[in-house]
């Protein structure tokens, strides 16, 4: 997701983005959400201290790895990635915020 990955084609870079691990993450959970799944109350109780760490994780290794060092010659692709990334973000939020009670 850096300058480093010059030449990267556009398949190549929404494949690296939907398989990110904390959207996998979210693809896991949405599909348990739908088959309303319950999950064991051990699994839970385990997992319920990750999940309230899990936001500030991401973003510190988001931070870590962004780099902005385009070129002007990638500046327009840099702009076309981080807008479709936060216009599916927003579209997401919005239809979850409304179906889900």
């Amino acid at each position: 997701f850096s300058a480093r990955s010059d030449g990267m084609k556009p398949g190549k870079l929404i494949r690296r983005i939907a398989t990110f691990p904390p959207l996998v993450a979210v693809y896991v959970s949405l599909l348990l959400h739908a088959m309303q799944v319950s999950l064991p109350l051990v699994v839970t109780t385990t997992l319920a201290p990750v999940a309230k760490a899990n936001a500030p994780l991401i973003l510190v290794a988001l931070g870590v790895l962004f780099e902005i060092t385009a070129q002007p010659r990638q500046a327009a692709a840099l702009n076309a990635v981080l807008t479709l990334r936060y216009g599916i973000g927003l579209l997401v939020g919005a239809v979850l915020a409304a179906t889900l009670p």
